[in-house]
């Protein structure tokens, strides 16, 4: 059965398919002109237009929202703000496009695309969760990584990066993040929940989950160096947790941190990786258009993890060694950080500078 703006497909593999699922019907987007016109209802616009039209306008909101807001306020970290929403708003978009649609009692909507959808809402909710607690909604709270490109690059450069790179390729990325959604939204009931939902579904919450006690352990160590610079600590609250080496540092080195620099943002990755296989593993079809938000996720992350890397080495000695030491992203067999082993090495360097000797 045909619904407006939806694609007919003969085969699960089409629901793969870029050129019969998404090409032919962006040119549904100038049908807009209708709703100008008044010839066509706002709702009806949506439920009769393909839903990848309502992401193109939902994106246009985004871009004009994120740069005019960097604009007035002189801030630029608004699209940081709306990161943790921005991929959801898409598949939610679907979700009730979905369940307005079809004869049934939940529309078109069925339990696979929302487990994949309430997985994506929970992403959201941590994303949010972490970045509200680190003062990343408060008034004037800016990425200090923006501060440092722009005193390298110079203020009239880095208004063109801010059109540009910030506010609309990091837009294009988050809407195509959520692309394997769309996928899992065509493939609809024509095959049934597998072990491989629930492989994935477990994979995505691992990452998660994961996630969140990362989160919890580099609040905990920031809140303890402060303590401890401050003077302020005591055992039950710092040092019962946290060695004064660990403290000294500057840096997280404790569980996860132990076998990967940036755990979270590993994770992170895993969480969308995990969406692309689960939607590739239903078509079967392992190589398709969805992978790209995927892909340009891993390559944003690249960049801007050597950038926090290229800060972090300025700011804290032994940040080098630690990079000798723990793999950047994805932990590898026999590089792990040995606490024990790094703080006496640390002690002896600090013996050999004021002309003691060595530990044995």
């Amino acid at each position: 059965m045909a619904f407006p703006g939806l694609p007919v497909l003969y085969d699960v593999q089409d629901a793969a398919d870029w050129t019969k699922t998404i090409a032919p019907f962006i040119g549904q987007f100038w049908e807009i002109e209708r709703v100008f016109y008044g010839e066509l209802s706002p709702w009806r616009y949506f439920v009769t237009t393909n839903p990848i039209v309502s992401w193109i306008h939902l994106f246009l909101f985004w871009v004009t929202l994120s740069f005019t807001l960097s604009l007035v306020t002189g801030n630029y970290s608004w699209v940081d703000r709306f990161w943790s929403i921005i991929p959801t708003s898409y598949t939610t978009l679907l979700f009730v496009r979905g369940y307005f649609s079809g004869s049934d009692i939940n529309g078109l909507l069925h339990a696979r695309f929302v487990i994949v959808w309430g997985m994506q809402c929970l992403w959201s909710v941590r994303l949010t969760r972490n970045y509200f607690r680190k003062g990343g909604y408060a008034a004037g709270s800016q990425d200090y990584r923006w501060e440092y490109v722009r005193s390298r690059i110079g203020t009239a450069a880095f208004h063109g990066l801010n059109l540009v790179f910030i506010a609309f390729l990091q837009n294009v990325l988050l809407a195509l993040l959520p692309l394997p959604a769309y996928v899992v939204f065509l493939v609809g009931k024509e095959v049934p929940l597998n072990w491989r939902d629930a492989l994935f579904l477990e994979v995505v919450l691992f990452a998660l989950v994961g996630q969140l006690r990362s989160d919890d352990l580099q609040l905990r160590y920031q809140t303890s160096k402060a303590r401890h610079a401050a003077g302020t600590a005591t055992f039950d609250d710092t040092y019962r947790e946290f060695s004064l080496p660990q403290l000294d540092r500057g840096f997280v080195t404790a569980e996860f941190w132990r076998v990967s620099r940036h755990p979270a943002f590993f994770l992170e990755q895993v969480v969308w990786a995990g969406f692309y296989l689960w939607a590739a593993s239903t078509t079967g079809v392992y190589l398709n258009h969805a992978i790209l938000g995927c892909l340009a996720y891993v390559a944003l992350f690249q960049c801007s993890t050597r950038l926090t890397e290229h800060i972090s080495a300025s700011k804290y000695p032994a940040y080098v060694r630690y990079q000798r030491t723990v793999p950047m992203l994805c932990p590898l067999p026999f590089m792990t950080w040995h606490e024990a082993r790094e703080a006496k090495l640390e002690r002896e360097q600090e013996r050999e500078r004021v002309g003691g000797k060595k530990e044995i």
